[in-house]
């Protein structure tokens, strides 16, 4: 948990306010957005109506998101005409990008700016920020000592500066790393990989049912998605919808981010770990677990993270076998663990699908099968994460756990690849384009 003084205010942020962020950033889409993207059709005056609609999904979306949207917006808004400043509301509403911290501020200063701010603007920039975080939490009426804050901390940085009419961005680079972070660390909270993750909690509650309130906010769904599945009959599937809900708790993000950072694989590109778990397989590119554990071993920073990650990673390879004298399908299996890799969204797509190639002639275009056992291979890997048990803390307790999720992947990919088919391909193949561009609409 940390907490930062606001003016004689103390602001805290703790895990599930963590998760409280992320399900707003997840359900409106925003995510994935570029911060200069965001807002960008905003007007000078912005009604509440507008901000809604752009930052849930249509207007949509859970309570806490509802609430923590209007809460943004009362803090920002003017009352004299109930409207919120356009630049304000997108420098807060970027706080919900997965882009990181420097990034954010850069599109901050070109959104108030463009070249450079005065006074009112840097207060502007700051106020915007400190509202986007403050509100993610459970503090209250501290709407007053965030404009404050934001103008002590805006004297502070235009009395630092050579000019200090025109603020620059280099100039604002200047000051955060030369005072800044001390006076104002929660900036660092513009990037949402640096809010505290941790689904055991911090504070030990003497009632039990204060701690039982714990835990069930512990296992709230940070990230959530829906897949369509077999229903366990045997009559024709035509026309059957089962609804699959895969969920996240607080715990599963931490300890997936524990793997990503302490196993290597967040460290290297995906085509890497492809390309090793290519050389491992055999000529039937079956990829048993010695040689699976060669393959993470490659990455491992030293012996002892090797052997700490290797439980969650063996238990995410069992995602893939079904007999274990046949092992796994090594593409698969490299496919679902590229997302444990460094780089961005599509260029893990891309390699992926490249291991999914039929033949020496490959022209690039998956069929029906190819299509879907690239889809089965990401879905696998996210089945199996958001099926450990919570309380699979662990090691021994993960390597004890047995994961069934090839029936719901299997079913769930078919669905997906016949969407895609029906959508964007031929009868017979689909080019990575096609597939790209129906993702995209």
């Amino acid at each position: 948990m940390f907490a930062f003084d606001i003016s004689g205010l103390a602001l805290e942020v703790a895990p599930p306010d963590t998760g409280r962020v992320r399900l707003v950033a997840v359900t409106s889409g925003l995510l994935e957005a570029r911060p200069h993207e965001i807002g960008a059709d905003f007007p000078d005056r912005v009604a509440r109506g507008v901000w809604l609609r752009a930052c849930s999904g249509g207007g949509g979306g859970n309570g806490d998101a509802q609430a923590y949207l209007n809460d943004v917006f009362d803090a920002l808004q003017d009352p004299s005409d109930g409207r919120g400043d356009g630049g304000e509301l997108r420098v807060a509403a970027a706080l919900l990008s997965g882009a990181r911290k420097s990034e954010k501020l850069a599109a901050a200063f070109e959104v108030l700016g463009p070249d450079a701010l005065d006074l009112n603007g840097v207060a502007r920039l700051l106020r915007a920020a400190l509202a986007s975080i403050a509100f993610a939490t459970d503090a209250t009426d501290i709407s007053q000592a965030i404009n404050r804050e934001a103008a002590s901390l805006a004297e502070d940085v235009c009395a630092n500066a050579e000019d200090q009419n025109e603020i620059t961005f280099d100039d604002f680079g200047n000051w955060y790393n030369s005072r800044g972070f001390e006076l104002a660390p929660w900036l660092e909270l513009l990037d949402l990989t640096k809010w505290p993750v941790d689904g055991r909690g911090e504070l030990q509650d003497e009632s039990d049912e204060e701690e039982d309130d714990e835990e069930e906010t512990a296992s709230r769904a940070v990230v959530a998605f829906e897949v369509a599945t077999d229903d366990g009959t045997t009559q024709d599937d035509d026309g059957q919808v089962l609804v699959l809900r895969a969920a996240f708790s607080l715990q599963a993000v931490g300890r997936l981010r524990d793997l990503v950072m302490g196993s290597g694989l967040g460290d290297c590109d995906a085509s890497v770990l492809c390309g090793h778990a290519a050389r491992a397989a055999t000529a039937a590119g079956r990829l048993d677990r010695r040689a699976f554990a060669s393959v993470i071993a490659a990455f491992a920073p030293d012996e002892a993270s090797a052997e700490r990650h290797a439980p969650f990673l063996h238990y995410l390879y069992g995602a893939f076998v079904r007999d274990e004298q046949l092992g796994a399908d090594a593409a698969e299996v490299a496919a679902g663990l590229s997302l444990l890799c460094a780089g961005s969204k599509s260029s893990k797509l891309a390699v992926a699908w490249e291991l999914f190639a039929d033949g020496d002639k490959w022209d690039g275009a998956l069929s029906r099968r190819g299509l879907w056992r690239y889809v089965r291979s990401f879905l696998a890997t996210l089945l199996a994460v958001a099926s450990l048990p919570d309380g699979a803390a662990g090691d021994a307790a993960v390597a004890e756990c047995a994961v069934d999720v090839a029936d719901d992947a299997d079913d769930a990919a078919v669905a997906l690849a016949a969407a895609v088919f029906a959508d964007a391909g031929g009868d017979d193949l689909v080019a990575f384009d096609d597939f790209a561009d129906w993702y995209t609409d």
